[in-house]
This record gives C-alpha cells, structure tokens and sequence, in this order.
C-alpha cells in the first residue's frame, strides 16, 4: 500500500485507541463520556478543590504587589495564620519582582508570569510560571555563593522561608514550585 497505506493505517490506529479508551471510560464509569475529566482517567476529587487554589497573572511590578496582597488576602481567609500569609506574599512578590526585572529585559519577547497558591491541609504550594529565559534559583544561589551578606539576598530570603523548593523547565517555561 506504501505511503497511503501508512496514512490509512494511521487514522486507523488512532480511532481504535479512541475507541479503546472509551470502552475503559465505559467500565470504570458506567457510561460513555467524552469529556477530558473522563479521558485523563483521574478520580473526580484528583488534585486540589478549585475553591483552595488562586491563580493570577502578574505583567508587571505593580502587579506583582497587587498580587502578593491578594493572596495574602485569600489565606487570611482560609483561615491560614497570619505569618504565614505573610510569608507566601513575601516569597511571591519577591520572585515576581525578579523575573519581571531581570527576565523581561533579556529580549525584546513578549512575557508573563503566572502564579498558582495551593492550599492542602498540610502544605501551601507556590507555583511560579513564566516564559523567559531559563533561570533555576536554586542551582544559581548554589554557584553564586557569596560572603556579602546582601548578594543575591532576596532570593536566599525566599529559599530559607520555604520547606522545599523545586525547579524545572518544560515546553520553554520555567516553573519554581515553593513549598511552605
């Protein structure tokens, strides 16, 4: 069949793997749904209620202040205590003003930064996204160690706030996962 018969067998493929993936859908549900909540195969109560997350998106310094406010705002509500509200406000405001600083200006690209706060019973998770260059604060305060006690003093502030901290970058964005 040559090329057309690899296309074929192409479209094919695909259509039985949709159409196994409905049959598993079908028997772990009961029913046929086509939904991406059914397709991904999660549990409906998989990963955080939407009522315990916040997300913004912070394009410049004003708003990352705004921002720090906010989520302060929305922990005190949750009735997290008042110190470590604070903290998650410092860490997100610091890390903001830093990559919209020194990030924004190494080009001439449009960029953005988007900052996730989860709430779990134990943890606050901090997710920072933004699409700039690559740049792991903790790999760089390990190669940048210094005697001066003000180098590099916001982000060795923010590493010590936090339990555990946490980069990668995928598909061109850096993403820094704070965990207090």
């Amino acid at each position: 069949f040559g090329l057309t018969g690899f296309w074929i067998g192409t479209v094919v493929g695909q259509l039985l793997t949709l159409l196994v993936i409905a049959i598993l859908v079908w028997h772990k549900y009961g029913a046929i749904s086509f939904s991406d909540a059914a397709f991904s195969y999660l549990a409906p109560d998989f990963g955080a209620k939407p009522e315990d997350c916040m997300e913004l998106a912070v394009g410049d310094v004003t708003a990352a202040v705004a921002a720090s406010q906010r989520l302060c705002d929305f922990c005190r509500g949750k009735g997290i205590e008042p110190r470590t509200s604070m903290l998650i406000g410092l860490c997100v405001e610091e890390m903001t003003v830093n990559i919209i600083e020194h990030g924004f200006t190494k080009d001439k690209l449009s960029h953005n930064v988007d900052v996730r706060l989860v709430i779990e019973e134990d943890k606050r998770i901090v997710r920072i996204r933004d699409n700039c260059v690559n740049f792991d604060p903790t790999k760089y305060l390990e190669l940048h160690q210094s005697d001066d006690p003000v180098a590099h003093i916001g982000l060795r502030m923010v590493m010590g706030m936090v339990k555990e901290a946490n980069y990668i970058n995928t598909l061109g964005l850096n993403n820094l996962t704070l965990i207090l």
